[in-house]
């Protein structure tokens, strides 16, 4: 099987939710011929897997191959999104909303404001705890 029909093949097996084997698929067409589409996909089918670490992995790779890759770049920000990572999310999902496709584009906004928003809720909450901390060695 070339590593086009590997890739075709794993991306039906992941549109019949049998994610492990589109995983294992995607991961040998990978091997002979790194394209950050098929980065991408193979990544998609490790977060379906429950692996985040490897999807990141494989994201981080699509982008590398790619960094127009617009696709594997608004996966990687609602992975870390997901992950508690706001920061890091934030320039990703910010690249993705200006150039998906419309039907995505909502939720990626709804995303990035939210990743926005706890960025700011964090940063204020340092300074109140360094203002707070300030004030209370200078009364001592």
């Amino acid at each position: 099987m070339s590593v086009k029909e590997k890739h075709e093949r794993g991306v039906q097996l992941y549109a019949d939710g049998k994610y492990s084997e589109a995983s294992a698929l995607l991961a040998e067409a990978l091997s002979h011929e790194a394209t950050s589409e098929l980065a991408n996909d193979y990544a998609a089918a490790e977060l379906a897997c429950g692996r985040p670490e490897k999807a990141e992995q494989g994201f981080r790779q699509a982008l590398s191959l790619d960094a127009n890759a617009i696709q594997a770049g608004a996966n990687l920000g609602t992975l870390l999104a997901g992950l508690g990572r706001a920061k890091e999310a934030i320039p990703h999902l910010k690249k993705a909303t200006l150039e998906v496709d419309e039907a995505q584009r909502p939720l990626l906004i709804q995303l990035l404001y939210a990743c926005l928003s706890r960025v700011a809720a964090d940063a204020l909450s340092e300074s109140r705890f360094a203002f707070e901390e300030i004030t209370a060695h200078a009364k001592a």
